[in-house]
């Protein structure tokens, strides 16, 4: 009711100048008046719904929709609609029933309207906002994400360090705002202790059983929709035998050409094998020269003084960039020729950004992220943070860029564009984390 009104039926109800005073309009007058400034101290002290949670970000654009059917439409392009929520204006009113679209808790004011949801197979919450345009006219909701909810994919899986019981032996999958979604890997046959690099091949996940006295490259197969994106054990693609010496304490993947190309710290070795067979690929042709005694497959072999190596990737053109812990991050090409160094301290963690042609590069010497030019090799940023002690993975996503700090036990979004930390995802993880990939599901 707008001020207006309100005087104009207060003013009905006195008397004019010329009338006599009566006693019950008087009574009315003073009712009427005493029940308009209670209401509007109850306005002032009631907090609007528009600060309710207000906690998130955008998540996809206004979409204009009326009151009868307020209509969201999220990053994703998956719409989802409220029905039945047109009370009059001037009262609150809420539904508790899912409407068929996942709604299930909905509340409107005189200006704003709000309403938790499950969305898509996800197991938290969302928060949609709304706020009033005119009587008739809602704006576009937007997401405002409460703790617990949960993005849409591609999901973060993480590895652990593993070795005593009580430590994480599986991957775990995380939205990308950091809600855990539950473990990955569906048991096997085999005992998992110390899990570290991980990769997609076709739709199967290869993933790296540190433990030195059975080191092996474990397959699961593709994720299972009815099982909330677990994968089933497929097959031990290769593990250390007498013939395979070079496969100890694998650490890092890198994949081309139909090989995968793994880091091996007890080993000193990068070693490549067949992604189909699992078999040892070629020697490099460059250690053939002088090496008499290779083990099957050796790519890359540093001596054991020099030869603490951690993550590898490839970039698009080819080229092989090794982490090594005492010697900087070591280029080589596809005949596994050293091509050059970028002088990095003490590197952990390689990733090759396909969107910006860029490596980057975590270092344990100065807590601190490394990016290159994939193309002339000069550096392009450094991001320093004290979160970032022990940077043993990292991946991006758009503009985001998700380390793990080891040292912390923390899972880190970084902005790439300012090289800020946007936030911390998970503040404590399970288990000290190692390795995080992207997966679809």
């Amino acid at each position: 009711m707008s001020s207006f009104m309100r005087s104009s039926s207060l003013a009905r109800l006195l008397p004019s100048a010329d009338q006599p005073v009566s006693p019950s309009r008087l009574i009315a007058a003073a009712l009427i008046s005493i029940t308009l400034i209670a209401a509007s101290v109850i306005a002032f002290l009631r907090p609007p719904l528009s600060r309710m949670q207000h906690m998130g970000n955008n998540d996809g654009p206004p979409v204009a929709a009326s009151a009868a059917s307020v209509r969201w439409q999220p990053s994703d392009g998956k719409p989802w609609e409220l029905h039945q929520l047109n009370p009059p204006l001037s009262a609150e009113a809420s539904s508790d029933n899912d409407n068929g679209n996942g709604i299930m808790r909905a509340s409107r004011s005189r200006s704003n309207l709000t309403a938790a949801a499950s969305f898509g197979s996800d197991s938290g919450h969302s928060e949609l906002h709304s706020e009033l345009i005119s009587k008739k006219q809602w704006k576009g909701m937007r997401h405002v994400r409460p703790p617990g909810g949960c993005y849409s994919p591609p999901y973060l899986y993480v590895t652990f360090h593993g070795g005593s019981t009580g430590d994480e032996h599986n991957v775990v999958r995380y939205a990308r705002d950091g809600c855990n979604l539950g473990t990955v890997l569906m048991t096997g046959p085999h005992k998992l202790r110390e899990l570290r690099g991980m990769m997609l091949s076709d739709g199967h996940l290869l993933v790296a059983e540190a433990y030195r006295y059975d080191s092996k490259i474990v397959e699961y197969g593709p994720c299972q929709p009815e099982s909330k994106g677990q994968r089933e054990y497929v097959r031990v693609l290769t593990r250390r035998s007498a013939h395979n010496e070079g496969l100890w304490h694998p650490y890092g993947f890198a994949q081309w050409d139909g090989y995968l190309y793994v880091s091996n710290q007890n080993s000193h070795e990068v070693v490549r094998y067949d992604v189909e067979t699992g078999l040892p690929g070629p020697v490099a042709p460059v250690l053939k020269e002088y090496e008499s005694k290779l083990d099957p497959g050796t790519f890359v072999k540093f001596k054991a003084k020099k030869g603490r190596i951690r993550g590898v990737a490839f970039d698009k053109y080819g080229v092989l960039y090794v982490a090594n812990k005492d010697l900087g991050v070591l280029l080589y090409n596809h005949q596994g020729a050293l091509l050059g160094r970028l002088p990095v301290k003490k590197p952990i963690s390689v990733f090759y950004c396909f969107d910006r042609d860029s490596v980057w590069i975590g270092s344990v010497k100065r807590h601190s992220l490394y990016e290159f030019s994939a193309q002339t090799h000069l550096l392009i940023q450094v991001i320093s943070d004290p979160s970032l002690r022990h940077p043993a993975g990292m991946v991006s996503y758009g503009d985001s860029l998700y380390v793990i700090g080891q040292a912390t036990n923390r899972l880190l979004e970084y902005s790439i564009s300012s090289g800020k930390l946007r936030r911390t995802l998970v503040d404590k993880l399970p288990d000290d984390g190692e390795r995080v990939i992207l997966s679809p599901c």
